[in-house]
């Protein structure tokens, strides 16, 4: 099989594209690629902790960590003491945050809009089922979950 087809670097090309269309899109929001996630994740489920913040990205606490402080220092979430356990910090975000969240989903889309152009809905619901799949195979590899609700 030429490189060119593995999906491995198929996948991974993607992501690359991915990264620099999103970084592109969200600059002027002081977002990137590396934090919108979060964000959004943060936006369908309030009052999250960081563990469960890595939980749901499938990220390591490391990063989350970081993640979490750029959004804090831009204003877009704030911390408080987890009522349920005093060594953890629940995750709220910012009236900043929820004024451009209009703004986040719409470029997300677009980016849907950009690889699936010249699709028809069969083939994007295909795609679609085809990589949850595949997500699923490699969640199961590590034991993990493919969850991704708060």
């Amino acid at each position: 099989m030429a490189r060119a087809e593995s999906i491995g670097y198929l996948t991974a090309c993607l992501h690359r594209y991915a990264g620099r269309y999103l970084d592109k899109e969200l600059e002027r929001y002081g977002l990137g690629n590396g934090t919108y996630s979060f964000l959004v994740t943060l936006y369908r489920g309030d009052g999250l902790n960081q563990n469960r913040l890595s939980e749901l990205l499938h990220t390591d606490k490391a990063n989350t960590a970081r993640a979490v402080k750029k959004l804090i220092e831009a204003g877009y979430i704030r911390r408080e003491r987890d009522k349920g356990d005093n060594r953890a910090y629940s995750l709220f975000v910012t009236p900043k945050a929820l004024k451009i969240k209009p703004d986040v989903i719409q470029i997300l889309r677009s980016w849907t809009t950009v690889v699936t152009q010249g699709m028809n809905d069969k083939t994007i619901n295909s795609a679609r089922s085809y990589l949850k799949r595949m997500i699923e195979n490699a969640a199961y590899h590590f034991n993990e979950t493919t969850e991704t609700k708060p």
